[in-house]
């Protein structure tokens, strides 16, 4: 293994968690880096009354355009190159708020799963996810 480079302030959050997709990677706190050239490219904007928290999760899906997140309050949809927030599921994973998504993936045609930090795991229809009302154009 070589040593590449290191760069602060790209990623913050004590437990973030990252993934890799079309050549940018995706932080669980919302921020999008370009590895190749070492800068923030992007932030997806959490909704004010969702908490996100000490955990999150993150899911990149560039064949379906978007990007899922898992957070204390649930899952959040958004479009992967605006970045525009698409959906959200409110869930309910307790009164424990150290109970939090820990990773996320999508699967099959319809598919999300996360499993939290007490080992829940939780499977998702992305098709029940409501989505929001479009904007006016």
């Amino acid at each position: 293994m070589q040593w590449l480079s290191s760069k602060g302030g790209l990623i913050s959050g004590y437990f973030a968690t990252i993934r890799y997709a079309q050549g940018l990677l995706y932080s669980s706190n919302g921020r999008v880096v370009d590895p190749e050239q070492s800068v923030v490219v992007g932030r997806f904007e959490f909704p004010d009354s969702w908490f996100v928290g000490s955990g999150a999760a993150v899911a990149p899906d560039p064949s379906g355009g978007r990007v899922y997140f898992a957070i204390y309050s649930g899952i959040l949809i958004f479009d992967i190159n605006t970045r525009v927030l698409l959906g959200r599921l409110p869930i309910d994973l307790g009164s424990n708020i150290f109970n939090s998504p820990q990773s996320l993936v999508r699967f099959g045609a319809d598919g999300l799963a996360f499993l939290t930090t007490t080992g829940q795991v939780y499977l998702v229809s992305i098709s029940a996810i409501p989505l929001l009302p479009t904007p006016p154009q």
